[in-house]
């Protein structure tokens, strides 16, 4: 990997770009072959593959996907013996309440179902963290406030070029999910 970084220097190429606005809408700026240029992004459809138990049998077959945008509609990549296209299951609406990641006491409920996934909950409840394990709590409305697009508000990543989120409920405490330079980051919000 030094080699590699190293030759990389030696070269001294031109970025062909410096922020995925310069990129078509599908593609972003990232450092490929030596240099930051345009890529086609990996397509990440909504919700989360289905928890499922199977037997596999040896050897395993051949991986029907890559990646999300491989499959048809809405199905999502999910790994099910092999790689294999499958409908997904939905997170449900609204942001789990704050927890350990804010200065306040754990909020364990003894007499709250346990979970691994938001469809393992009631439909106006979420999985959320809730000290040292996941319960289904009551889910709050979406964060309020509207993002920032002033340049001092978003850090670059040089170096990286994936979203670090897709919606606020992916972003601690009061932060929102909005779109930086380098993709979507969390950012403290601005009020209406």
């Amino acid at each position: 990997m030094i080699s590699v970084l190293l030759f990389c220097a030696s070269l001294s190429l031109v970025p062909l770009c410096r922020s995925d606005s310069e990129c078509q809408p599908n593609e972003k700026c990232c450092l490929f072959g030596c240099r930051r240029q345009c890529v086609t992004a990996l397509a990440v459809k909504p919700g989360m593959c289905p928890d499922i138990m199977a037997k596999c049998a040896m050897p395993l077959p051949l991986p029907r996907c890559r990646t999300d945008g491989d499959c048809p509609l809405t199905q999502k990549c999910c790994t099910l013996c092999g790689k294999v296209c499958l409908m997904p299951k939905q997170e449900h609406d609204g942001v789990c309440p704050p927890h350990l990641g804010a200065p306040q006491p754990c909020r364990y409920n003894s007499s709250a179902k346990s979970c691994r996934y938001d469809w393992n909950c009631a439909a106006d409840q979420k999985c959320c963290f809730s000290g040292y394990m996941k319960q289904c709590v009551a889910s709050l409305a979406e964060k309020p406030g509207h993002c920032r697009y002033s340049g001092k508000d978003v850090q670059s990543k040089k170096d990286q070029c994936l979203d670090k989120c897709r919606f606020d409920r992916d972003c601690p405490a009061n932060e929102k999910c909005c779109m930086g330079t380098e993709g979507h980051v969390c950012l403290k919000p601005a009020s209406y």
